[in-house]
């Protein structure tokens, strides 16, 4: 069905004795399908559950742009179908929005290279050409429904749409639920099911049990970047008061909030003043952190110094740049970050927090350090032999290589 302009053309084809599967779940299947598939009459979705004033028509007028989104979402999910704002017009001068166009969220065109029998991956592009057309009434200074499609290209489910990820949404309630039992280390499939007991299956829900997860990693986890920004603060000022070689530079936002911290630690200074010839630069560990890495006498990675990045943008790497440059001295570039890896192996991982990456950043030092020694030990009791039979160089073998 279109409707366009004040006139009302209405325009399909109905099912005359359709033997398709998703004709006895649909009762209506719209145009645009396959020639094999049926052969139909009319195509107006059943509209038979919804008020008259749910049903988008040309006329429709709304106080905001955001009501009329907000209108269209809550129609397509009664429908059986999802949305999306394909494009938006700007006013030239005042850059406010004047006109846009909200689309089904199957109204690609998919062309494949790969043939049908071969293709692995599903395609939900159908060239759906059901939308609305909202624009931006200066007279009257709200927002009016110029042009509406209501006819799809593909089967409408409203007992499926529920299940699509665009209308998946945690309660006030359960995200309170997933945050006691998250404190209480209660288990999230535990925490799932009490919730869809409570809601009468898992149906009733509105989300899924991913969604629960994702909310614990994503939301919990991250809101204790603020706390943990905290304790970091604290840590880094008490090791200065302990030691004032320790060296540390934090970079906030304009609204205080942590972007970027570069620290270095009063046994990487001294392994600097020996071993920093050469300092490679790190940044593939998977974790937004760059570690500042030398050589040692036993021809050993040792760390320099370390910083965490807010991003990977450019900036971030410029001011970390600008900090370790203000304390040290110009570096040369080489590529041994590749023993990195197995430098921090067993200490951080991806869900390592800010605090949790300061302490066992000086864990690591102090292992890495008690095997330093270790080798020293053990080179201590052999001698390495001499390459030639040079009197200068067996007069200076124990100064060169023992020191």
């Amino acid at each position: 069905m279109v409707w366009e302009g004040k006139g009302v053309v209405a325009t399909g084809r109905k099912l005359i004795g359709a033997t398709n599967p998703l004709a006895s779940e649909l009762g209506t299947i719209h145009g645009g399908l396959a020639s094999n598939v049926l052969s139909i009459d009319l195509a107006i979705h059943d509209h038979g559950f919804l008020q008259e004033d749910e049903i988008p028509r040309v006329g429709m007028r709304f106080d905001q742009l955001q009501m009329a989104q907000d209108f269209y979402v809550t129609y397509a999910k009664k429908a059986g179908f999802a949305t999306k704002i394909r494009t938006t017009t700007f006013d030239k001068i005042t850059k406010a929005p004047v006109n846009q166009a909200i689309h089904c969220n199957r109204d690609e065109i998919h062309e494949s290279r790969v043939k049908a029998p071969m293709r692995k991956n599903t395609i939900s592009a159908a060239g759906c050409k059901a939308r609305i057309y909202v624009k931006f009434d200066k007279d009257v200074q709200d927002w009016v429904l110029f042009k509406v499609n209501l006819m799809h290209s593909h089967p409408c489910s409203p007992r499926k749409a529920v299940h699509y990820h665009e209308y998946r949404k945690l309660t006030m309630h359960a995200k309170c639920v997933i945050e006691d039992n998250d404190e209480a280390e209660i288990r999230p499939n535990k925490t799932f099911l009490a919730l869809s007991n409570e809601a009468g299956g898992p149906s009733n829900l509105g989300f899924s049990e991913k969604d629960l997860k994702n909310y614990i990693t994503a939301r919990l986890r991250t809101s204790n970047v603020n706390a943990d920004v905290r304790e970091m603060m604290s840590y880094f000022m008490r090791m200065k008061d302990i030691n004032p070689n320790f060296f540390y530079a934090v970079k906030l936002d304009e609204d205080c909030k942590f972007k970027s911290a570069v620290w270095v630690d009063a046994r990487c200074r001294a392994s600097y003043e020996y071993y920093g010839d050469v300092v490679s630069i790190d940044s593939t560990h998977g974790l937004p952190f760059v570690s500042f890495v030398g050589v040692n006498h036993h021809g050993k990675s040792t760390l320099l110094g370390c910083a965490v990045l807010g991003n990977e943008e450019i900036t971030s790497y410029e001011w970390v740049f600008s900090q370790w440059g203000e304390f040290w001295a110009a570096i040369r570039s080489t590529q041994r970050s590749e023993s990195m890896h197995a430098f921090y192996g067993g200490y951080l991982h991806s869900k390592t927090s800010l605090v949790q990456f300061v302490h066992e950043y000086d864990n690591v030092l102090g292992v890495k350090e008690q095997r330093e020694l270790e080798d020293d030990a053990a080179d201590s009791r052999v001698v390495i032999p001499c390459a030639t039979t040079s009197p200068m160089q067996t007069l200076f073998i124990g100064v060169i290589f023992i020191r």
